[in-house]
C-alpha cells in the first residue's frame, strides 16, 4: 500500500465516523444537472460547521464530471514554507478511505527549483485534507497532487499550473477569506475579493483578505492567461453559519469555466 499520510483533523474539522461524515458531505451538496463543468474551484477550508455548506456550493458544480487527476493547493498554516511544498507519501487517508497520490506529476513538478518535499508542512495541515471527503463522494477513482504554498511569487505558481495543465483534470484552490473582523467589515472585504476574482485581478487581493492569497493570486494569473471565466457561487461568513457575528471569518466558493458556464 505504501506510506499513508493519516488524517490530521478528523474528529475536529469534520466527523471521524465514516457514515456520519458521508451524510454530512452529502447534505452540503445540491443536486446538479449541468451541461458544463468548471476546470477549477476556489473553496474554503474551515471546520465543516462553519464553511462546509459554502464549500458544498462549489463541489456541487463538479458532480457528474470526470476527473482522474486533481491538483489541490492551499496555504501552509503550521510550518514555514519557502516556495511550494509537496509530501513524501503514497496516499492521503480520510475516514472515507485512502486516496492515491499521482507520483508521476509530483516527480514532474519537483524538477521546478521552487518545489520541495516538506513532510512536516503536510503532516498536520488541514487546508487540503478537508477538501478530500467532498472529492471522495463525487469521484470513485482519482489521484491527487497536494501542494502547499508558502513564501513564493504568484508568477511561479502560475508557471507550475502551465507546466502540468495537460496532466490534470481539475484544480482545487483552498482558501478562506477575511479573518476576525466585524460582520459588516467582513462582508465589505470579502465582496472586494469576490470582485477581484470575477475580474481576474490577482494583484488586488491582499494577505488580510484571504489566508490562501498566494495560491489564489497564482491561480488567477494562470486563469487569466487561459481565458477562464470565473463565477461567484457563494459568499458568506461564520456569522451566517455559526451565529456569532462579533468576530467572523469569511468564506467563498468560486468556479472557473473554460467556456461560458
Amino acid at each position: 500500500m505504501g506510506e499513508v499520510r493519516k488524517a490530521a483533523v478528523a474528529g475536529m474539522f469534520y466527523p471521524s465516523e465514516k457514515s456520519e461524515l458521508s451524510l454530512m458531505v452529502e447534505s452540503f451538496m445540491t443536486k446538479e444537472n449541468r451541461a458544463d463543468f468548471p476546470k477549477a474551484l476556489i473553496v474554503p477550508h474551515a471546520g465543516y460547521v462553519y464553511s462546509g455548506s459554502t464549500a458544498g456550493k462549489g463541489f456541487s458544480t463538479i458532480k457528474g464530471s470526470k476527473a482522474a487527476n486533481i491538483v489541490l493547493m492551499g496555504p501552509a498554516h503550521r510550518v514555514y514554507v519557502s516556495g511550494l511544498a509537496v509530501p513524501d507519501c503514497d496516499q492521503f487517508a480520510t475516514p472515507l478511505g485512502n486516496i492515491e497520490l499521482n507520483k508521476e506529476i509530483l516527480k514532474k513538478i519537483l524538477k521546478l527549483p521552487y518545489v520541495n518535499i516538506n513532510i512536516a508542512a503536510h503532516k498536520e495541515e488541514h487546508c487540503l485534507e478537508v477538501q478530500l471527503p467532498f472529492l471522495q463522494k463525487i469521484f470513485s477513482n482519482f489521484k491527487i497532487v497536494p501542494i502547499l504554498a508558502g513564501n513564493i511569487e504568484p508568477e511561479r505558481i502560475a508557471l507550475l499550473f502551465e507546466e502540468i495543465e495537460t496532466d490534470v483534470d481539475l484544480i482545487i484552490i483552498s482558501s478562506d477569506l477575511s479573518h476576525y473582523n466585524s460582520y459588516e467589515r467582513a462582508q465589505e472585504m470579502d465582496r472586494e475579493v469576490s470582485d477581484s476574482i470575477e475580474k481576474l485581478q490577482p494583484g488586488s487581493i491582499r494577505a488580510e483578505q484571504a489566508c490562501g492569497y498566494k495560491a489564489v493570486q497564482g491561480f488567477l494569473l494562470y486563469a487569466k492567461k487561459r481565458g477562464m471565466i470565473p463565477r461567484t457561487l457563494s459568499l458568506n461568513n461564520s456569522g451566517d453559519t455559526a451565529g456569532d457575528r462579533s468576530s467572523v471569518v469569511g468564506y467563498g466558493s468560486f468556479a472557473f469555466f473554460t467556456a461560458p458556464g
